[in-house]
């Protein structure tokens, strides 16, 4: 998750600054790469942080932060673009990314991380 957080913000960063439209599509396609690897990281972990009877609620509210996020994102992105510029809009895509960096670095890189039992094994003839 840092990782991808750092690749991210750099290549979000890198788009923000690029004097090029081909620097900027590399600055897009890094921040697209790094960020990719987020939803699934923080979905397995909120699945396996949480008890068993907890996981669905667990998951359904990482779920509906990330919604949030790709509902207010965009206006937010937008009245910083239109208020500043393009650039300041992606600068702070690159911060946002930092903070996700900054947050997951904080919890020691490592996310909760429950060890799953195997599920019971029981011959098919044998009566539940």
């Amino acid at each position: 998750l840092i990782a991808g957080a750092v690749l991210a913000g750099g290549g979000l960063a890198l788009a923000a600054a690029a004097p090029s439209v081909p620097s900027a599509l590399a600055g897009f396609a890094l921040g697209g790469a790094g960020i990719s690897v987020a939803a699934p990281i923080l979905f397995g972990a909120a699945g396996r942080g949480a008890e068993d009877s907890e996981r669905g609620s667990a998951v359904a509210s990482v779920t509906t932060v990330a919604y949030l996020g790709f509902l207010a994102g965009p206006p937010l992105i937008g009245t910083v673009s239109g208020a500043l510029d393009l650039r300041a809009g992606l600068a702070l895509l690159a911060a946002i990314s930092a903070a996700l960096a900054v947050a997951a670095a904080s919890l020691g890189g490592a996310l909760p991380l429950r060890r799953l039992q195997p599920p019971e094994r029981r011959r098919l003839s044998q009566p539940r």
